[in-house]
């Protein structure tokens, strides 16, 4: 079989996750892989990775060394650039959320023609996660009646960690706050379960700090928000409520809650998925969907597990040799430029303290 040559841009999340679970591949090769101003963090990164060429910045990269593909997992104000040069050069590509850091950006890449059908994906890998895979299809499968609301809940401590410093992350013009980190994930994730699309939405934004410690030992001004929430209105009569936060001090990481007319889903990221329903005696029931936890254990993280899967279906898509064979669980640039407006609807809706319709 065909190796199919990639390149990766960046160092960050490029490095951690998606490199290995690349290499895990045998019909994959990374040919190059680009990161910022540390380069000796980029040569390290190549070494301990095998990858050949790590020199060049990803501009010269995407000119020169004309992969197949190529995953940007760059800070997010570098993506629209990055994109177009990209498509310029007829290459498939996987793009890190967000697209670009405006909805003109956004709207510009995603009504690029693409003549010679390449994959133009937005890393969405969570659909892919087996746990939510097997949500999915109980909830087709009428596991739990009609579904009518929707809880999904994440909770990181990234911004006030003790160490954190002033970063892009903080810079809302660089495309940094939890709305672009996370929002088309959590919205991804609430029409992937309930098969309806967002009709109208209420959202609510906070910065929750005012200040972030910078390099040179004083503070920055912080301006982008840290939280956001939103209740969604989708079709059939569906709710959605999503809560998100930089700033928690919990251990929790990801729930989700699906309520169903004949049975309730819950998943969280330590514990797994468990329906929970009556059962036809009138017991109460619980059913573990989740794979076994030496599957999950080897699996690593939730994003690592999910990756894997969304790697795979582009390898068979690849190697079918037609995108319309893509699986309808991907986000294409087309899909994103929709999750984007209703990103900025709640960012609308949290400004004017009001609901906004689509």
């Amino acid at each position: 079989m065909k190796k199919i040559k990639i390149a990766v841009c960046g160092t960050g999340f490029g490095a951690d996750t998606i490199v290995p679970v690349l290499n895990e591949f045998r019909n994959i090769e990374i040919t190059a892989i680009a990161g910022g101003k540390d380069r000796a963090k980029t040569e390290q990164t190549a070494k301990r990775h095998g990858i050949p060429c790590w020199e060049m910045p990803c501009e010269k990269l995407i000119a020169e060394k004309a992969p197949d593909l190529v995953f940007i997992a760059s800070p997010h104000q570098y993506h629209y650039e990055m994109v177009k040069q990209a498509i310029d050069k007829n290459l498939h590509i996987v793009c890190e959320k967000p697209l670009g850091c405006s909805n003109k950006e956004v709207r510009y890449l995603a009504g690029r023609p693409n003549k010679n059908d390449k994959l133009r994906l937005i890393n969405h890998q969570l659909p892919f996660l087996p746990d939510f895979e097997l949500i999915k299809s109980t909830i087709d499968s009428g596991g739990i009646g009609k579904p009518y609301f929707i809880r999904i809940n994440f909770e990181t401590d990234r911004l006030i960690r003790p160490g954190t410093l002033w970063s892009w992350c903080f810079d809302p013009k660089s495309g940094g706050g939890m709305l672009l980190a996370m929002g088309s994930h959590l919205v991804g994730l609430a029409t992937f379960f309930s098969g309806k699309k967002v009709t109208a939405v209420d959202g609510f934004l906070s910065r929750v700090i005012d200040q972030v410690p910078d390099r040179a030992g004083g503070h920055r001004k912080q301006e982008s928000e840290s939280l956001f929430s939103t209740r969604l209105s989708l079709s059939g009569g569906v709710a959605a409520e999503i809560f998100c936060a930089g700033t928690s001090h919990t251990g929790t990481f990801l729930t989700v809650s699906i309520f169903g007319t004949d049975g309730t889903i819950n998943f969280s990221d330590k514990g797994g998925a468990y329906l929970h329903r009556f059962a036809g005696n009138g017991s109460r029931q619980t059913i573990r969907l989740s794979p076994g936890e030496a599957e999950r254990k080897k699996n690593g993280s939730i994003y690592r597990a999910a990756f894997k899967g969304f790697v795979a279906e582009i390898l068979r898509v690849l190697c079918l040799g037609s995108i319309k064979e893509l699986s309808a669980k991907c986000t294409t640039f087309n899909d994103y430029a929709h999750q984007y407006k209703i990103l900025e609807a709640i960012r609308l809706s949290s400004l004017k303290k009001k609901t906004v319709r689509l």
